[in-house]
């Protein structure tokens, strides 16, 4: 296959808007290749497979399957895997399963790769574990009096205190407790807050300046999606918490260190708008984004849905303002949030959800286009790379349902729908 005439965008190839061919050879990228099969990408904008680097799809599929028919059917792993795919996300990195759990998990065959995290235990890192996952006070501690990590993949962090007023001084504190070794901690934007009249408020400026004396730091964030989903989540504390504060059923999962409580973002909620706002806030603020990934936190962080809304509203502060506008008014009005006129670049976007997941997790031959790499492609409809052509009410849309995603060098998806 050949794609003739296409705008590349590369951060990690070093392509920022270069014309150009992209040929395929056995599901990898090639330097040449007969024109078996041609794409005319005169018009389209060509970006690496995105990559989602902390997600709970196996955690979230083994709730549902011993829960109501709704959410069965809206967490199976085929409804999963296909709704990443059609976004053109073609590789997910699954947030912590005990090492049972990655026996079972890795003979799965889905239409998706994936890697697996280990979640923090007294027993030896699973031959298929990407690294470890340390979560909470005992789970800092753990990672802390551990022998130094100077393996190219950093074990991840979930911090204590998540989403607690004030709990910025947590993050501060574990940053000069770290002193410099590596490691990934996992939505950043949960520990960004400082304290009003009891209430978290987002302190972005102040995570920024911490974020740039520690670049031995790699993180992932992201606003909330809102609509109904489950926390789920392997730190008790939080669950329970969750489960107070929300008054619903905590849930655990069988044979698993997970629990599970029914939430639902709402816009009008001033919490659920913060957790929205300061994801926003935190990636708008960031001036060297090397360091960071996009994501939710799947289910915990609201639907995968969500993603071509938040990367339109990177892009279009038209279109962020017109979203932030409905949320509730004092979340907004503590956020700095209006006053940002930052507008990603597609090289950022592609920066945030290819090129920076894929050198936190070590994937040499994922997110880019280089000479070997797999060939997961997504073509977008945006002629020339002009993402100034395309308005901000348009924008979402075309995130959502890319003109080819291409899979081991076959198209799976065509505008959103099974090729």
């Amino acid at each position: 296959m050949k794609i003739k005439n296409v705008t590349v965008f590369d951060p990690s190839g070093g392509m920022h808007k270069k014309p150009g061919d992209i040929s395929i050879v056995g599901g990898k990228i090639v330097n040449s290749s007969a024109d078996d099969a041609v794409i005319d990408g005169t018009e389209l904008t060509a970006m690496p497979g995105a990559i989602e680097i902390h997600t709970h799809i196996f955690g979230a599929s083994g709730f549902a399957r011993n829960h109501n028919s709704f959410w069965r059917n809206l967490f199976s792993l085929r409804s999963l895997t296909s709704r990443y795919l059609s976004q053109g996300i073609t590789f997910f990195v699954e947030a912590g399963l005990t090492r049972p759990q990655i026996d079972q998990a890795v003979l799965e065959k889905l239409p998706i790769d994936f890697s697996l995290m280990q979640l923090d235990s007294n027993e030896p890192l699973h031959e298929n574990a990407l690294t470890i996952k340390y979560v909470g006070e005992s789970g800092v501690e753990r990672f802390l009096k551990s022998k130094n990590h100077t393996d190219t993949i950093p074990p991840h962090i979930h911090l204590p205190h998540l989403a607690k007023p004030g709990n910025i001084k947590t993050f501060e504190n574990f940053l000069e407790k770290a002193d410099g070794r590596n490691c990934h901690l996992a939505h950043l934007a949960y520990y960004i807050f400082s304290e009003k009249d009891g209430k978290p408020v987002p302190m972005a400026k102040k995570a920024v300046k911490l974020l740039e004396k520690n670049k031995n730091v790699s993180f992932d964030l992201g606003p909330v999606g809102f609509g109904k989903t489950f926390s789920l989540t392997a730190y008790a504390e939080l669950a329970e918490r969750i489960s107070k504060s929300n008054k619903k059923e905590l849930r655990k999962l069988e044979n698993s260190p997970y629990m599970a409580v029914e939430y639902n973002f709402l816009k009008e909620c001033y919490i659920d708008a913060t957790f929205w706002l300061a994801g926003m806030e935190l990636l708008l603020e960031l001036k060297d984004i090397s360091n960071a990934s996009l994501s939710i936190d799947f289910p915990s962080g609201g639907g995968i849905e969500s993603y071509p809304n938040i990367i339109a509203c990177l892009i279009s502060k038209e279109a962020r303002d017109k979203f932030a506008s409905k949320l509730n008014k004092e979340a907004l009005k503590n956020s700095r949030l209006p006053s940002l006129t930052r507008e990603f670049s597609l090289d950022e976007i592609a920066q945030i959800t290819r090129s920076s997941p894929a050198n936190a997790c070590g994937l040499k031959k994922r997110g880019n286009l280089s000479e070997g790499s797999v060939a997961d492609i997504v073509l977008y409809p945006i002629p020339k790379g002009d993402i100034g052509s395309i308005s901000s009410s348009k924008l979402e849309a075309l995130f959502r349902k890319p003109k080819f995603v291409i899979k081991d060098g076959r198209i799976v998806y065509k505008n959103g729908n099974r090729a």
